[in-house]
Protein backbone atom coordinates (compact mmCIF):
# COMPACT_ATOMS: atom_id res chain seq x y z
CA UNK A 1 0.00 0.00 0.00
CA UNK A 2 1.03 3.47 -0.86
CA UNK A 3 2.18 5.86 1.97
CA UNK A 4 -0.64 8.89 1.87
CA UNK A 5 1.21 11.85 0.97
CA UNK A 6 0.15 15.03 3.08
CA UNK A 7 0.89 18.58 1.96
CA UNK A 8 0.97 21.42 5.13
CA UNK A 9 0.85 25.25 4.30
CA UNK A 10 1.49 27.53 6.98
CA UNK A 11 3.08 30.65 7.12
CA UNK A 12 4.37 30.17 10.18
CA UNK A 13 7.64 27.92 10.92
CA UNK A 14 6.83 26.47 14.39
CA UNK A 15 3.29 25.42 13.61
CA UNK A 16 4.44 23.58 10.05
CA UNK A 17 6.78 21.73 12.26
CA UNK A 18 4.54 20.87 14.59
CA UNK A 19 1.69 19.70 12.38
CA UNK A 20 4.49 18.04 10.52
CA UNK A 21 5.22 16.00 13.42
CA UNK A 22 1.96 15.30 14.64
CA UNK A 23 1.17 13.74 11.08
CA UNK A 24 4.20 12.04 10.47
CA UNK A 25 3.41 10.16 13.72
CA UNK A 26 0.89 8.55 12.08
CA UNK A 27 3.23 7.16 9.22
CA UNK A 28 2.85 9.76 6.79
CA UNK A 29 4.61 11.20 4.33
CA UNK A 30 4.67 15.15 4.66
CA UNK A 31 5.36 17.91 2.43
CA UNK A 32 5.87 21.70 3.59
CA UNK A 33 4.74 25.26 1.95
CA UNK A 34 5.21 28.25 3.78
CA UNK A 35 2.47 30.52 1.40
CA UNK A 36 -0.13 29.91 -1.38
CA UNK A 37 2.29 30.08 -4.19
CA UNK A 38 4.67 27.19 -2.74
CA UNK A 39 1.40 24.88 -2.18
CA UNK A 40 0.15 25.69 -5.69
CA UNK A 41 3.59 24.93 -6.94
CA UNK A 42 3.88 21.27 -4.79
CA UNK A 43 0.45 20.43 -5.96
CA UNK A 44 1.44 20.86 -9.59
CA UNK A 45 4.71 18.73 -9.38
CA UNK A 46 2.44 16.10 -7.36
CA UNK A 47 -1.23 16.34 -5.98
CA UNK A 48 -0.99 15.13 -2.47
CA UNK A 49 -3.15 12.89 -0.81
CA UNK A 50 -4.76 15.69 1.38
CA UNK A 51 -3.62 19.43 2.26
CA UNK A 52 -3.50 21.13 5.70
CA UNK A 53 -3.87 24.65 4.91
CA UNK A 54 -4.03 27.64 6.89
CA UNK A 55 -6.28 30.54 6.26
CA UNK A 56 -4.67 33.80 6.60
CA UNK A 57 -1.89 33.93 5.16
CA UNK A 58 0.42 36.70 3.14
CA UNK A 59 -0.42 36.57 -0.60
CA UNK A 60 -2.78 34.11 -1.57
CA UNK A 61 -5.16 33.40 0.77
CA UNK A 62 -5.82 29.82 2.21
CA UNK A 63 -9.26 29.94 0.43
CA UNK A 64 -7.82 31.23 -3.04
CA UNK A 65 -5.44 27.80 -2.62
CA UNK A 66 -8.71 25.33 -1.94
CA UNK A 67 -10.36 27.00 -5.02
CA UNK A 68 -7.33 26.41 -7.43
CA UNK A 69 -6.78 22.82 -5.70
CA UNK A 70 -10.65 21.98 -6.28
CA UNK A 71 -10.85 23.98 -9.58
CA UNK A 72 -8.24 20.95 -11.14
CA UNK A 73 -8.78 17.25 -12.03
CA UNK A 74 -7.22 15.60 -9.31
CA UNK A 75 -7.24 18.33 -6.96
CA UNK A 76 -11.60 17.24 -6.86
CA UNK A 77 -10.50 13.95 -5.39
CA UNK A 78 -8.09 15.45 -2.42
CA UNK A 79 -9.52 16.36 0.49
CA UNK A 80 -8.53 19.76 2.13
CA UNK A 81 -8.21 20.89 5.38
CA UNK A 82 -8.47 24.24 7.16
CA UNK A 83 -6.52 25.06 10.16
CA UNK A 84 -6.99 28.56 11.45
CA UNK A 85 -7.36 31.06 14.65
CA UNK A 86 -10.61 32.03 13.25
CA UNK A 87 -13.38 31.04 14.85
CA UNK A 88 -16.20 32.43 14.06
CA UNK A 89 -19.75 30.27 12.83
CA UNK A 90 -20.06 32.74 9.28
CA UNK A 91 -16.43 32.32 8.91
CA UNK A 92 -16.31 28.49 9.34
CA UNK A 93 -19.32 27.97 7.01
CA UNK A 94 -17.69 30.58 4.26
CA UNK A 95 -14.75 27.98 3.94
CA UNK A 96 -16.96 25.05 3.96
CA UNK A 97 -18.75 27.06 1.13
CA UNK A 98 -14.89 27.64 -0.88
CA UNK A 99 -14.51 24.04 -0.96
CA UNK A 100 -12.78 23.19 2.45
CA UNK A 101 -13.84 19.50 3.19
CA UNK A 102 -12.91 20.41 7.09
CA UNK A 103 -12.17 23.45 9.44
CA UNK A 104 -9.98 22.50 12.51
CA UNK A 105 -9.02 25.72 14.78
CA UNK A 106 -6.17 26.86 16.47
CA UNK A 107 -5.27 26.10 19.04
CA UNK A 108 -5.87 22.40 17.94
CA UNK A 109 -5.41 19.34 20.34
CA UNK A 110 -2.74 16.66 18.82
CA UNK A 111 -5.21 13.34 18.81
CA UNK A 112 -8.18 15.93 16.96
CA UNK A 113 -6.28 16.81 14.04
CA UNK A 114 -4.82 12.94 13.68
CA UNK A 115 -8.47 11.98 13.79
CA UNK A 116 -9.94 14.29 10.97
CA UNK A 117 -6.76 13.49 9.00
CA UNK A 118 -7.40 9.77 9.18
CA UNK A 119 -11.16 10.39 8.52
CA UNK A 120 -10.32 12.63 5.07
CA UNK A 121 -7.93 10.20 4.19
CA UNK A 122 -10.79 6.96 4.54
CA UNK A 123 -13.17 9.23 2.72
CA UNK A 124 -10.59 9.81 -0.15
CA UNK A 125 -9.74 6.34 -0.41
CA UNK A 126 -13.99 5.51 -0.42
CA UNK A 127 -14.54 7.98 -3.32
CA UNK A 128 -11.33 6.62 -5.55
CA UNK A 129 -13.36 3.58 -4.77
CA UNK A 130 -16.77 4.92 -5.93
CA UNK A 131 -14.73 6.39 -9.08
CA UNK A 132 -13.15 3.13 -10.34
CA UNK A 133 -16.50 1.09 -10.00
CA UNK A 134 -17.99 4.00 -11.85
CA UNK A 135 -15.46 3.86 -14.49
CA UNK A 136 -15.82 -0.33 -14.53
CA UNK A 137 -19.55 0.05 -14.92
CA UNK A 138 -19.55 2.53 -17.62
CA UNK A 139 -17.33 0.42 -19.59
CA UNK A 140 -19.39 -2.64 -18.56
CA UNK A 141 -22.63 -0.85 -19.93
CA UNK A 142 -20.63 0.03 -23.33
CA UNK A 143 -19.60 -3.65 -23.64
CA UNK A 144 -23.04 -4.58 -23.64
CA UNK A 145 -24.45 -1.95 -25.89
CA UNK A 146 -21.92 -2.77 -28.25
CA UNK A 147 -22.53 -6.73 -28.22
CA UNK A 148 -26.41 -5.20 -28.51
CA UNK A 149 -25.35 -3.59 -31.76
CA UNK A 150 -23.60 -6.20 -33.06
CA UNK A 151 -26.40 -8.75 -32.42
CA UNK A 152 -29.32 -6.49 -33.72
CA UNK A 153 -26.51 -6.17 -36.74
CA UNK A 154 -26.61 -9.87 -37.39
CA UNK A 155 -30.56 -10.33 -36.72
CA UNK A 156 -31.24 -7.78 -38.98
CA UNK A 157 -28.85 -9.68 -41.51
CA UNK A 158 -30.76 -12.66 -40.72
CA UNK A 159 -33.72 -10.95 -41.16
CA UNK A 160 -32.91 -9.65 -44.51
CA UNK A 161 -31.94 -12.89 -45.61
CA UNK A 162 -35.43 -14.98 -44.44
CA UNK A 163 -37.49 -12.02 -45.92
CA UNK A 164 -35.68 -11.60 -49.51
CA UNK A 165 -34.46 -14.87 -49.72
CA UNK A 166 -37.31 -16.56 -51.64
CA UNK A 167 -38.40 -13.68 -54.02
CA UNK A 168 -34.76 -13.04 -55.24
CA UNK A 169 -34.71 -16.82 -55.48
CA UNK A 170 -37.62 -16.71 -57.82
CA UNK A 171 -36.10 -13.65 -59.80
CA UNK A 172 -33.22 -15.19 -60.49
CA UNK A 173 -34.43 -18.79 -61.68
CA UNK A 174 -37.23 -16.69 -64.20
CA UNK A 175 -34.54 -14.42 -65.54
CA UNK A 176 -32.82 -17.62 -66.21
CA UNK A 177 -35.50 -18.78 -68.03
CA UNK A 178 -35.98 -15.91 -69.79
CA UNK A 179 -32.39 -15.89 -71.33
CA UNK A 180 -33.03 -19.54 -72.34
CA UNK A 181 -36.19 -19.08 -74.17
CA UNK A 182 -37.31 -17.56 -77.76
CA UNK A 183 -38.31 -13.91 -77.18
CA UNK A 184 -41.43 -14.44 -78.55
CA UNK A 185 -42.17 -17.48 -76.31
CA UNK A 186 -45.32 -16.74 -74.17
CA UNK A 187 -43.18 -18.16 -70.75
CA UNK A 188 -41.16 -14.73 -71.32
CA UNK A 189 -44.20 -12.65 -70.56
CA UNK A 190 -44.99 -14.58 -67.79
CA UNK A 191 -41.41 -15.22 -66.17
CA UNK A 192 -41.43 -11.04 -66.40
CA UNK A 193 -44.72 -10.63 -64.59
CA UNK A 194 -43.09 -13.04 -62.46
CA UNK A 195 -40.45 -10.67 -61.63
CA UNK A 196 -42.26 -7.41 -61.41
CA UNK A 197 -44.33 -9.54 -58.76
CA UNK A 198 -41.54 -10.43 -56.48
CA UNK A 199 -39.50 -7.09 -56.94
CA UNK A 200 -42.71 -5.78 -56.17
CA UNK A 201 -42.67 -7.81 -52.67
CA UNK A 202 -38.38 -6.98 -52.50
CA UNK A 203 -39.78 -3.07 -52.14
CA UNK A 204 -42.65 -3.95 -49.60
CA UNK A 205 -40.12 -6.20 -47.55
CA UNK A 206 -37.43 -3.34 -47.78
CA UNK A 207 -40.48 -0.67 -46.44
CA UNK A 208 -41.20 -3.13 -43.17
CA UNK A 209 -37.41 -3.53 -42.66
CA UNK A 210 -37.26 0.12 -42.20
CA UNK A 211 -39.97 -0.21 -39.65
CA UNK A 212 -38.94 -3.10 -37.70
CA UNK A 213 -38.86 -3.04 -33.92
CA UNK A 214 -35.81 -4.18 -32.49
CA UNK A 215 -36.83 -5.44 -29.71
CA UNK A 216 -39.11 -8.39 -31.01
CA UNK A 217 -37.73 -11.28 -32.31
CA UNK A 218 -38.47 -14.97 -33.24
CA UNK A 219 -36.32 -17.89 -33.49
CA UNK A 220 -35.40 -19.04 -36.70
CA UNK A 221 -32.96 -22.05 -37.25
CA UNK A 222 -31.36 -24.03 -34.51
CA UNK A 223 -31.70 -21.44 -31.57
CA UNK A 224 -31.00 -18.46 -33.92
CA UNK A 225 -33.02 -15.56 -33.66
CA UNK A 226 -34.23 -12.89 -36.18
CA UNK A 227 -36.06 -9.48 -36.12
CA UNK A 228 -39.54 -10.26 -36.38
CA UNK A 229 -41.80 -8.67 -39.19
CA UNK A 230 -45.20 -7.44 -39.80
CA UNK A 231 -47.80 -7.51 -37.66
CA UNK A 232 -48.58 -11.74 -36.76
CA UNK A 233 -51.89 -11.21 -35.22
CA UNK A 234 -52.59 -10.37 -39.46
CA UNK A 235 -50.78 -13.69 -40.28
Amino acid sequence: MTTPQILIVDDDADTRNLVKGVIEALGYQTFLAENGERAIAICQQMMPDLVVLDLMMPGMSGIEVCNWIKSTELGQMTPVLILTAINQLEDKLNVLDGGADEYLTKPFHFKELQTQVNVLLRIRALNLKLQERNVELRAAQEKLVEQERKLLANQMGGTAAHALGQPLTAIKLNLHLIETLPSDDHRSKKALAAIKQDTDRMAKLLEELREVDPTKREQYFRGTQILEMGDKSKK
